[in-house]
């Protein structure tokens, strides 16, 4: 029996920028459930309604405020494995097709009880798309201008709850909240002239970095620079000098800085006069770290782009080189299994994961010209998920067994949670 779609609105949200549309799709556990208590149990799950739900019935069985705890849905989430999307997006750089349409979930994607929730409209999913903040929170940007804090849900047990706003000023768009939540370094933007009107005529983002804490207080400037993202240690992870050159991990409590990797360091083992590296990324178990790497690499040497690893102290073990344009890598959320994806001009298009830093990486997946570059693991590292947006398909596929199954796509940017894995992109 095909999965039924169940769509509604919910009553008092049915105009305006916050009236969404969420559909869920029953896995086989759930078809039997009646469809209008299960509609119920769906609003309820994002914070739009105010009464818990059953399976059996269209009475509440639990009271409940909206977007708060305590009530039960018929779509039990798992503590593990489930896959956040952006509805809409495109993750090819040169694609240029994105329309965001809003995001969605599913759970135990791939097998017998996978159940999705989507929760659309045409003002979420903006800028770089829905994505987990910490453990099981969600942050959705909303389309501009104008200019306004993203929303932020939570992935509970007992289903999806909207929280609210983020509490931070409107013109934050880019916020990196740390690993435990506790704490936001964001970015404003500001306009690329004095007095300009409108603002979003044109606008770029400031110099200035803040710090705040998670619900908005205590915020001031810590530094300035380019603002990545958190180190596993809960360090700030900052560019300074040119885009793609110099990235400093700041300690918050002392205010020293150092470099996780020097590029002298990556340059000497490349054998490069110099090297370029985009942000570093940690493995799950803290041993290495991994970067792209950019030079001028001799023309015998028949190179185009390069990925380092290095122990945690930044000590280069090898670069990977690669004729085509290595776009993206992804660290496994569990011990230290390392993807990456490879795009040539224009083909061929490649998937490679390496099971050890110093052992021999293994081609997993190639297409033609067929352009792919999106990568997700799995909790437990054993799959990945790739995002083959130019066919309408995501392969899902197991890495030691060879087996690739073919998937509907959802939406763009796939990523699997929890834990989520550590990931860099050459466009981001």
């Amino acid at each position: 029996m095909p999965a039924a779609p169940i769509i509604g609105r919910a009553a008092g949200l049915e105009s305006g920028s916050d009236a969404y549309e969420v559909v869920m799709v029953r896995s086989r556990l759930l078809q039997h459930a009646s469809s209008r208590a299960a509609l119920r149990c769906v609003l309820l799950a994002v914070g739009l309604l105010g009464a818990g739900c059953s399976a059996g019935s269209d009475e509440p069985d639990v009271a409940a405020s909206p977007g708060q705890p305590g009530s039960t849905t018929t779509w039990a989430s798992p503590q593990r494995d489930a896959v956040l999307y952006s509805i809409g997006r495109w993750t090819d750089p040169y694609g240029g097709r994105s329309r965001p349409g809003g995001f969605g979930i599913v759970l135990d994607i791939g097998g017998a009880a996978e159940t999705r929730l989507e929760v659309r409209n045409l003002d979420l999913g903006s800028f770089s798309g829905a994505e987990w903040i910490g453990d099981r929170r969600i942050l959705v940007p909303r389309s501009a201008p104008p200019f306004r804090p993203p929303l932020v849900f939570r992935l509970e047990s007992s289903g999806l709850v909207r929280e609210g706003p983020s509490p931070l000023p409107p013109l934050d768009t880019q916020q990196e909240w740390s690993g435990g939540g506790e704490l936001i370094a964001s970015k404003p933007i500001e306009p690329c002239e004095p007095n300009q009107h409108p603002r979003w005529k044109c606008y770029r983002q400031a110099d200035e970095i803040f710090l705040q804490s998670a619900d908005g207080s205590n915020r001031r400037v810590i530094t300035t620079g380019r603002l990545d993202s958190w180190t596993p240690d809960g360090r700030l992870l900052v560019g300074v000098g040119n885009a793609f050159s110099r990235f400093e991990a700041l300690r918050i409590s002392t205010k020293t800085r150092s470099l996780p990797l020097e590029p002298e360091r990556v340059a000497s083992a490349a054998r490069l006069d110099r090297a370029s590296l985009w942000p570093p990324r940690w493995s799950a178990d803290r041993r290495y770290i991994a970067s792209l790497v950019a030079g001028k690499w001799p023309k015998r040497a028949n190179v185009f782009s390069g990925l380092v690893i290095a122990h945690a102290d930044g000590r280069p073990i090898r670069v990977i080189t690669s004729p085509y344009a290595i776009l993206m890598f992804a660290w496994s959320p569990i011990g230290h299994r390392l993807a990456w994806t490879t795009s040539g001009s224009p083909d061929p298009h490649e998937l490679f994961v390496l099971n050890d830093p110093k052992g021999m990486s293994r081609r997993v997946f190639a297409t033609g010209a067929r352009h792919f570059d999106w990568i997700t693991w799995s909790p437990d590292a054993r799959s990945l998920l790739l995002d083959d947006e130019t066919v309408g398909r995501w392969r899902l596929l197991t890495v030691d067994g060879g087996k690739t199954r073919t998937l509907q796509r959802l939406g763009g940017r796939p990523i699997w949670c929890c834990p989520v894995n550590a990931y860099a992109r050459f466009n981001d």
